[in-house]
């Protein structure tokens, strides 16, 4: 139990450097400027009147542009929790290397899809983030495992099927 716990760790942890790694080679590009610049903060006053109504994503943005250390961090723990829950719901877990082979498959998209998702911090907070939490959802539903409600479990979930 303990080496199987231990190559388990190990796995993630590897994953997570991984995109460490990814996350602080990823620069900012496109409308990230605009979010890190005057224009962004004049959009937070105004609470993204006229927007986009995607309020949390918005928030998100503007912390992810403004402090680099949490962007990294930010994008290297949800993209980590990506993978793992695509694990999780799949039916292979006898082999937890199989992780990577969820890796791969998920490195493989197009160019186009990868620049308008992990490679662009935009698109990261408005479609990674929010698949992430639906992928935690399902893999809550997969389990079969039944959750003891209390309020805050319930304040939780509901504030993650917000920010979904």
């Amino acid at each position: 139990m303990y080496t199987k716990l231990n190559k388990d760790l190990y796995i993630y942890l590897s994953l997570f450097v991984f995109f460490l790694i990814m996350s602080t080679l990823i620069p900012l590009t496109g409308d990230d400027w605009t979010w890190k610049s005057y224009l962004g903060m004049e959009r937070l006053k105004s609470f993204f009147e006229n927007y986009n109504g995607r309020y949390i994503s918005n928030i998100l943005e503007i912390i992810f542009v403004r402090f680099t250390l949490v962007r990294i961090l930010g994008m290297a723990i949800c993209s980590s929790l990506f993978i793992i829950f695509m694990y999780k719901i799949s039916t292979n877990k006898k082999n937890p290397l199989f992780i990577f082979y969820i890796l791969f498959l998920v490195l493989l998209m197009p160019l186009s899809v990868f620049s308008q998702t992990l490679g662009w911090t935009a698109g990261y907070v408005n479609y990674v983030i929010s698949v992430t939490i639906l992928l935690y959802f399902i893999s809550l539903y997969k389990q079969k495992k039944y959750i003891k409600l209390n309020y805050l479990n319930i304040i939780l979930y509901f504030l993650f099927s917000v920010i979904a």
